[in-house]
């Protein structure tokens, strides 16, 4: 179970900054930014952002956003140049020096857009429930959907990708008012951070550190669990070692590094 990253925080922070090299990823809606009823409502607050620009600025620190997003949606709405960008769970990958799009999910690229106009035909009737495509994966939204139409909204996404399932094309994860469509591959966020970790230009293996909230953050959990891992949201079930209420904790967290990191005694890693 995770313990409150605030009990932590003195410790956690010098620990970060004695480091002499720091991988940070976050992702974004949930932890960033609330969630919202639409994506499209979402946008980073300025401050949060000039925070994130300042950390990867240091000499031992670099800044990687992980989300579900489309990367270009993504980049859009973090808007802090330099830094890191994973999209579609980290199906698309682009930072300073590298680019990535998954292939295999690349050549299932179009089941899953033919699985997405079947979807939006399938709960048009459903009021409060679409289906967001993204290129390489898509999300069926059910946030606004009445409570008693919700196992609908479950049971007609099952229904209508069955076909898909069975050829392996496309799985289906669940997540909060939501369920994701992914290609059938074997990629997801911990593999994409540690893709991203690979190639950083450090001299010797960065200290990680991640925040999520969703179902899809658990395999980054476990992927980065030498490091420090943290979920927004009280998960007693969540592989994350700690855990703050909120994405303004997040933000709280994130300044007090960036104090801590810019202390003149760290070289470039």
């Amino acid at each position: 179970m995770p313990s409150p990253l605030q009990i932590c925080s003195d410790r956690l922070i010098a620990q970060v900054a004695a480091a002499r090299c720091v991988s940070l990823f976050s992702d974004f809606d949930g932890t960033l930014v609330p969630i919202r009823d639409r994506p499209d409502e979402c946008s980073l607050d300025p401050a949060v952002a000039r925070t994130l620009a300042a950390l990867d600025a240091t000499e031992h620190v670099q800044v990687s956003i992980v989300s579900g997003r489309e990367l270009n949606d993504l980049r859009s709405r973090v808007g802090v140049e330099g830094i890191a960008y994973a999209g579609n769970h980290g199906l698309e990958i682009e930072g300073p020096g590298f680019r990535f799009r998954e292939p295999n999910a690349v050549a299932l690229a179009a089941a899953v857009n033919r699985l997405v106009q079947e979807l939006a035909v399938a709960v048009a009737d459903i009021p409060g429930a679409w289906v967001q495509p993204k290129g390489l994966s898509a999300t069926v939204h059910y946030r606004q959907v009445q409570p008693p139409d919700e196992p609908l909204v479950i049971e007609t996404v099952r229904r209508v990708s069955s076909a898909a399932v069975a050829a392996q094309q496309i799985i289906l994860r669940p997540g909060k008012k939501v369920v994701e469509i992914r290609p059938s591959v074997n990629w997801d966020k911990g593999k994409a951070v540690r893709w991203m970790v690979e190639r950083a230009p450090t001299l010797e293996p960065p200290f990680i550190i991640y925040f999520g909230d969703d179902t899809t953050d658990e395999d980054a959990f476990v992927e980065c669990r030498d490091g420090i891992t943290v979920v927004v949201g009280e998960c007693p079930n969540s592989a994350a070692q700690y855990f703050v209420h909120s994405h303004e904790e997040v933000h709280w967290f994130l300044g007090q590094l960036v104090i801590a990191v810019k202390a003149p005694t760290h070289r470039k890693c």
